[in-house]
């Protein structure tokens, strides 16, 4: 109890409690004002009490002591501390009311920060396992708490004098023989009542129960048991696991455990599956690691939590292989939804968590917007308490604790750090090459002068010697020339009596070059509409495919508004459905990992977190 009321002053009527709530220890603070089944006297009626005797006699009787108080009692009736830590319970959860109701191991894991596990107790297989678990239970140094709750159909309300949709408690196991030598296992249980209701209802009534043959002197002692109306019974092992139906195990953690924790929000698709969101968990000292994956706890914001209820499951394996080292899921005879562990023993290394959640619409459950609407007008104090503390709840994906804001810092400086290591590498790296390209660039200047030189020299050579074929061409040409006209003046016929024209010669020559000349250039004009001619046809072929490439773009573009007209008739039909069916669950999640390993950690990885975690890997190997 000195765990829970951190702090009290008796004095002033002033408690403080803390409470372990979506991952994390919430105070509050109460006074001693309590409520009462009997109001005070004359607050009904204007009663004259001159004296104030009435009025002290009224407080004695109706007022005073643990039966007067209107909600949790003590057995004693001097003592408070019951109704102070409900009333405590009660102020974080916002009233009274969001609290009526629910599973004991849930009580206990808000009460102490440990992890419940809800297992049927028909369906226990390793019985040997949870003994050892059971015999620890009173110990100094006990891991485990241990609940029990014997449910049953709505119109029956007791089984075996066992109270149905009950909680009991396990306070003592421990194993006897008799004088015939014959081993019992047997679990001291409770009733949180402290006494039996009517007709004898809330204890067992079956064998070990009080006043049963099994009670002899000897047992008696070494029990040390006393029979009466306390609430207080013995049972089998073998009786308690066919009579209860659920078996609520709650492991403890002390200041060996550490726990690392991230939280995140995911949407629900209509068809489960593994989500693209998936936990990277880092461990680094061999022992077991106790992982759960929880949902926020509605109580507190209650009529605010939305039409959808999810239920969760996950598995885990390593980075390195695809084999399943454990997996956890809300079975369909298991109720509390609110979050699921499972215990893995694991090795050095980095491991993935996979989850999958599954979510189901309500449809008694009001829109929020209605309730909005209902409480603005009719309690618009508590409509702000109910907003707040579900904003509170929900902020949790978006504000990083200072564990994680100092990993982030760090992470980053070293990603600077290396950074800039690559950065002054790739200058050295520029340096040494701008150097090296510069020398190979002057090596090829004087290469490429030396080779001009030579090319130039070569090339007047060239040109030196087709201007001395020239010459000589021309040379012979004249030569043939005056050879030609030397015979056609010897060819000449002579007329006798008459003289020959003068420049006849000269005449047939120049003729002879006219006609050389006229055809080569009828045949180069023949070549150049030869030429326009196949531009001409290229330039129709290129028309044409134009053309084609033209109607199918046309028929590609009624394609287009064939499609678009299509799509916007099936989002129509989308939408239509929408309005009728709107499906956009949201999941707020958390995985904490408990471990006594001080350097666990937990960070979320999404499609797009993969190449960081790769560079984290690269990291740690340099």
């Amino acid at each position: 109890m000195d765990k829970i009321c951190v702090a009290r002053d008796e004095e002033c009527g002033v408690y403080g409690f803390v409470f372990f709530k979506d991952g994390e220890w919430i105070p509050t603070i109460i006074d001693d004002n309590l409520y009462l089944h009997t109001e005070d006297y004359g607050a009904s009626d204007e009663i004259y009490d001159s004296s104030g005797k009435k009025t002290r006699l009224w407080k004695k009787r109706y007022q005073t002591g643990s039966e007067a108080l209107f909600c949790a009692q003590c057995e004693s009736e001097n003592e408070t501390w019951l109704p102070l830590l409900e009333k405590a319970y009660a102020k974080i959860h916002g009233d009274f009311e969001a609290i009526e109701g629910g599973w004991s191991g849930s009580a206990v894991e808000d009460l102490t920060g440990g992890v419940t596990s809800m297992i049927l107790s028909n369906r226990v297989l390793r019985k040997e396992k949870l003994w050892r678990e059971l015999v620890e239970v009173d110990g100094e140094n006990g891991e485990f708490v241990f609940g029990l709750s014997a449910s049953g159909p709505s119109n029956v309300d007791k089984k075996n004098g066992l109270q149905l949709n009950h909680a009991y408690a396990i306070i003592r196991a421990v194993e006897v023989e008799d004088s015939k030598g014959v081993k019992t296992k047997l679990l001291k249980i409770r009733n949180p009542w402290g006494q039996n209701a009517a007709a004898g209802l809330g204890e067992w009534h079956g064998p070990w129960s009080d006043g049963s043959k099994e009670w002899t002197h000897d047992m008696i002692t070494k029990l040390e048991h006393e029979f009466g109306d306390d609430g207080v019974f013995w049972m089998t092992l073998e009786d308690t696991l066919s009579n209860f139906k659920w078996l609520h195990r709650t492991r403890l953690f002390d200041e060996r455990w550490t726990v690392a924790q991230h939280w995140t929000s995911t949407p629900v698709s209509w068809i489960p599956g593994y989500l693209q969101t998936k936990f990277l968990v880092k461990v680094e000292k061999e022992g077991t690691a106790v992982i759960v994956l929880s949902q926020l706890d509605e109580r507190y914001y209650q009529a605010l939590e939305g039409p959808y209820a999810f239920s969760m499951e996950f598995l885990v394996r390593s980075v390195d292989s695809p084999a399943i080292l454990g997996q956890a899921r809300c079975s369909n005879h298991d109720p509390a939804n609110r979050a699921i562990n499972c215990e893995v023993y694991l090795k050095p290394g980095k491991y993935e968590v996979l989850p999958k959640v599954h979510a189901e619409r309500y449809p008694g459950r009001p829109p929020v917007e209605d309730v909005i609407k209902k409480y603005a007008t009719e309690n618009p104090r508590k409509l702000q308490q109910l907003g707040m503390q579900h904003d509170i709840a929900h902020a949790k994906v978006g504000v990083l604790d200072e564990d994680e804001v100092h990993i982030r810092k760090k992470l980053e400086k070293r990603r600077e750090k290396r950074e800039q290591k690559r950065k002054e590498e790739a200058e050295n790296d520029m340096a040494q090459a701008m150097e090296k390209m510069q020398l190979a660039m002057a090596e090829m200047q004087l290469e490429l002068n030396k080779h001009e030189r030579n090319k130039m020299i070569q090339d007047m050579a060239e040109i030196k010697e087709k201007l001395d074929k020239r010459i000589k061409k021309e040379g012979k040409n004249s030569k043939d020339d005056e050879d030609e006209e030397e015979e056609e003046t010897k060819a000449a016929p002579s007329n006798k009596g008459a003289a020959a024209a003068p420049g006849a010669g000269k005449n047939k020559r120049r003729n002879r070059r006219r006609r050389n000349r006229k055809a080569k250039e009828d045949e180069e004009k023949k070549e150049e509409e030869e030429k326009e001619e196949e531009n001409d046809e290229e330039e129709d072929d290129e028309d044409d495919s134009d053309y084609e490439d033209s109607e199918e773009e046309d028929s590609d573009e009624d394609s287009d508004d064939d499609d678009d007209d299509e799509d916007e008739d099936e989002d129509e039909d989308d939408d239509s459905d929408e309005e009728k069916l709107p499906w956009n669950p949201v999941c707020v999640m958390c995985l904490s990992v408990y471990a006594q390993d001080k350097g666990v950690t937990v960070k979320v990885l999404g499609e797009d977190d993969e190449e960081e975690s790769d560079e984290e890997a690269e990291e740690e190997e340099e």
